[in-house]
């Protein structure tokens, strides 16, 4: 399980958030992730820090993860980068275009207005390109 930002938040730690849909599969961990765990690391002569194994671990972090780091109140917050699944980008599209046709219709247009709107503007790219 991958925390998310979107979740809730986590008892004790109200920065690590879990994914609502959680399977059972994933109880054990999701119970590691709601207690306190203090571990320590050093900073390298290169900058470089490593993450304990445990932590590692607990979050399914492998070598090349990415992550974006904060620096908040003193603190420093690091959350891993996920690309999104294809699902997830087709589910995001098919929003998208529903919140489209809804805020379309919510304004009285019809698909012919939306295809006349579309060749206006490449009529207008083609125009601007020729006289460039």
């Amino acid at each position: 399980m991958t925390p998310v930002s979107h979740g809730k938040p986590c008892a004790g730690n109200p920065h690590a958030r879990f994914d609502e849909g959680a399977s059972a599969s994933e109880e054990p961990r999701r119970k590691a992730l709601l207690h306190t765990n203090v571990m320590t690391t050093k900073l390298s002569s290169k900058g470089q820090v490593v993450l304990p194994e445990a932590l590692r671990n607990m979050f399914g972090w492998g070598a090349g993860t990415s992550f974006t780091v904060l620096a908040y109140k003193g603190s420093v917050i690091m959350q891993p980068i996920k690309a999104p699944t294809e699902e997830e980008i087709a589910r995001e599209f098919d929003e998208a275009f529903a919140e489209s046709r809804s805020q379309a219709r919510a304004a009285g247009m019809v698909p012919a207005d939306i295809t006349r709107a579309i060749s206006e503007v490449r009529s207008e790219r083609r125009a601007r390109r020729t006289r460039a």
